[in-house]
C-alpha cells in the first residue's frame, strides 16, 4: 500500500528483507537502501489474531516520528495494513491517491502462500518456479478469487515464456497463454494490481506486440510507480526498440527502489555491456558478487566482454570460463556468445570450438542459440540458417554487441535484419549507441559506485 502513494519513494521487498533478523543500524539500513526514512516493526499471532507495532524512523537523526501497536483479526490483514500506511502518509504529510483500494479481508493462509510464492519467484530457477506455482496453487484453493495469486501464477508463465523463447522454443505457447489467462482473471478481481500488467506487457513483448507491451506497462506504472521488477522489464522492451540510453535508466529507476536485487544489477551490467562502459560493467558485478556469490551466467559474461574491452585479457578469460559452470541453460544463453568470442580473441580458439559444440549437443538442433555462439567463433556463414529463427527478445543483441561488428556491412547481415522485421530499431539502436560514444568521449561519463 504505501507503494501506492503519490510522491513516496519505497525500497521493493526484497531488499528490505534483506535487513530481516539482522542487527544493521538503521542509519546503514537506509543508506543501502537510498530513503530518507524506515518502518521497523514486529508481528505476534496468537489464535486468529494478530498483534503488530510499526515505528516510522527518521534515518538523519534516528527520532521516532510516529509508533503505534494494532490488534486485528488476521482475516483483516489488509485493512491494518492500509490504516498503517495511511497513518505513516499523514505523518510525512503525504496524500493517498487514487489507486487506495478499499479494505478487503484475507485468508491469511492464502496471503503467507502468495508471499512464499514470490520468494521463490524470484529465484529465477526450475526449482524455484515449480514451488512459486505449488503456492500460487495452494493460495487459490484456500481462496479462488485471491487476485494476487492469480497474478503470481501470470508471473510464473511470463518469465518461464520469456526463457523459453530465447530459445525459440515453441513449448512457450501455453506458457504465454497461461500468462495471458491468469492476468485478466486477477484484473478482473482487482484491477489496480499493477504486476498483472506488467504480466501482460512480457506477453506482449515476448509476441513482439511492442506497442500493446507498453501501454501495459505505463499503466503498471501508473497504479504503482514503485514496482522495480516493471521497470526491469520494460528496460528489455526499450534496449529491443534501440532506446539502450532509456533502458539504462529505467534500470536505474529500478535499482534505485530495489538497490539489493541481484538480479536486477546483473541486467544492468549486461545492458552497461552494450553500452560499452566496460568500468561500470565491472563496478556494478562486483556489487552483485557482494550480494550473492552464486555462478550466474550473464554476470560472468557481461564481466568477460568488459574485461576483454579494457586490454585485460588475462581477467577476460577467467571470466569466460566461469561461464561453463552454469547449470541453466536459460541462464547461459546470455553469456554464451561473450564466452565464446572472448576465448577466441585471446588466443583460445580451440577451447571456445569444443565448448560451443558441448553446448550445443543441450540445445534443440533448430535453436536460435545456435547462431550467436558461431558467430562468437567466427563462423557467420554456418550461424546464418539459425540466426533466421532469432526471437525477438534477442534482438537487441545484434544492436550493440562488438560481436556483429565485423559483418555489419555484409548484405547477408542486412537482408537477415530485414527479415527478423527490425531494421528500424537497429538503426535507432546504432545512432544511440554512436551518440552515447560520443558523448561519452567529450564529457566525463558519470561512474556507479
Amino acid at each position: 500500500m504505501l507503494a501506492k502513494i503519490p510522491g513516496l519513494k519505497v525500497s521493493a521487498r526484497t531488499s528490505a528483507f534483506h535487513f530481516k533478523g539482522k542487527d544493521t543500524p538503521i542509519p546503514e539500513i537506509a543508506r543501502q537502501l537510498g530513503v530518507a526514512f524506515v518502518v521497523e516493526g514486529s508481528v505476534r499471532k496468537s489464535g486468529s489474531q494478530v498483534r503488530i507495532t510499526a515505528q516510522l524512523i527518521n534515518a538523519a537523526d534516528g527520532f521516532h516520528v510516529w509508533s503505534d501497536t494494532f490488534t486485528r483479526e488476521l482475516r483483516d490483514i489488509f485493512a491494518v495494513q492500509d490504516e498503517i500506511a495511511g497513518l505513516i502518509a499523514q505523518n510525512l504529510q503525504l496524500r493517498l491517491g487514487e489507486s487506495a483500494r478499499p479494505a478487503m479481508p484475507v485468508n491469511p493462509e492464502a496471503h503467507g502462500l502468495v508471499l512464499e510464492g514470490r520468494h521463490f519467484w524470484t529465484l529465477r530457477t526450475e526449482a524455484g518456479f515449480t514451488r512459486a506455482n505449488e503456492a500460487f496453487e495452494r493460495a487459490l484453493k484456500i481462496d479462488p478469487q485471491f487476485a494476487p495469486a492469480h497474478a503470481g501464477l501470470a508471473d510464473v508463465s511470463a518469465v518461464r515464456a520469456w526463457y523459453g523463447s530465447l530459445g525459440g522454443s515453441f513449448s512457450i505457447r501455453g506458457q504465454l497463454r497461461h500468462a495471458t489467462v491468469e492476468a485478466k482473471v486477477a484484473l478482473d478481481i482487482d484491477p489496480s494490481l499493477a504486476g498483472a500488467h506488467a504480466a501482460m506487457a512480457v506477453v506482449s513483448y515476448i509476441e513482439h506486440r511492442w506497442a500493446d507491451a507498453e501501454s501495459q506497462f505505463q499503466r503498471a506504472f501508473q497504479l504503482n510507480s514503485n514496482y522495480a521488477v516493471a521497470y526491469h522489464w520494460h528496460s528489455h522492451l526499450l534496449a529491443a526498440q534501440g532506446r539502450l540510453d532509456e533502458a539504462l535508466a529505467e534500470l536505474e529507476k529500478s535499482i534505485a527502489l530495489d538497490p539489493l536485487s541481484f538480479v536486477t544489477l546483473v541486467i544492468y551490467a549486461s545492458q552497461l555491456n552494450f553500452a560499452r562502459r566496460y568500468d561500470d560493467v565491472i563496478l556494478v558485478t562486483d556489487r552483485a558478487l557482494a550480494l550473492q556469490s552464486t555462478v550466474i551466467a550473464p554476470l560472468y559474461g557481461a564481466r568477460a566482454a568488459a574485461f576483454l574491452g579494457l586490454g585485460r585479457k588475462e581477467e577476460a578469460v577467467a571470466a569466460a570460463r566461469v561461464v561453463e559452470r552454469e547449470e541453466l541453460w536459460w541462464m547461459r544463453w546470455w553469456a554464451s556468445e561473450e564466452a565464446l568470442y572472448v576465448l577466441a580473441q585471446t588466443g583460445s580458439e580451440s577451447e571456445a570450438a569444443k565448448l560451443c559444440e558441448k553446448w550445443g549437443k543441450k540445445l534443440e538442433v533448430d535453436s536460435a542459440l545456435h547462431g550467436p555462439m558461431l558467430r562468437a567463433l567466427g563462423l557467420f556463414d554456418e550461424a546464418l540458417p539459425f540466426l533466421e529463427r532469432t526471437p525477438p527478445s534477442m534482438f537487441s543483441r545484434f544492436y550493440y554487441l562488438p560481436i556483429w561488428d565485423g559483418v555489419r556491412d555484409d548484405p547477408r547481415f542486412r537482408q537477415l535484419i530485414a527479415r527478423l522485421g527490425c531494421e528500424a530499431e537497429y538503426r535507432t539502436g546504432r545512432e544511440t549507441l554512436t551518440r552515447m560514444l560520443r558523448e561519452r568521449n567529450t564529457n566525463d561519463a558519470p561512474r556507479i559506485r
